[in-house]
């Protein structure tokens, strides 16, 4: 599922500089776009503290060559951008309990709540996904 940007599908040259320095105060810096089943998912830009200005500007300038750059295209639902964040989400870690005192799910990685309540937490929002139809609610019982 595409990320619903005008973004999505424009060209873009990585650019890196400095990274063969192996000086531990080399002047260095990488901005790439990462894929993810062939769409974009992100413009990541990494570089030595002295950097951050030229990485803005490069993906500025990158995203600012198309018209309109900001602009979300009508098939871009906030439905499809849900369901896109939900299947990205990590599935749980098998290790502690989620944060929620009445959840027995297993929280996912990097957060103390399982996906649902990650999703609700985030997107401010009850969560409509679910891996099974079963869910825990404040009674202690459980509901289909």
């Amino acid at each position: 599922m595409a990320l619903g940007t005008i973004l999505e599908e424009k060209e873009f040259e990585t650019v890196r500089k400095g990274l063969e320095d192996a000086a531990p105060n080399a002047f260095w810096m990488n901005c790439e776009v990462r894929f993810h089943k062939g769409d974009i998912i992100a413009y990541i830009g990494q570089g030595d503290p002295t950097r951050l200005e030229e990485i803005l500007q490069i993906f500025l300038d990158w995203a600012k060559s198309e018209p309109d750059w900001l602009a979300v295209p009508p098939k871009a639902t906030q439905e499809g951008l849900d369901r896109m964040y939900w299947e990205q989400l990590p599935q749980d870690d098998g290790s502690l309990e989620c944060a929620d005192e009445f959840c027995q799910r297993h929280r996912i990685s990097f957060s103390v709540y399982c996906r649902k309540h990650h999703f609700e937490s985030t997107r401010h929002k009850i969560c409509p996904f679910e891996e099974t139809r079963r869910t825990t609610i404040h009674s202690g019982l459980s509901a289909v």
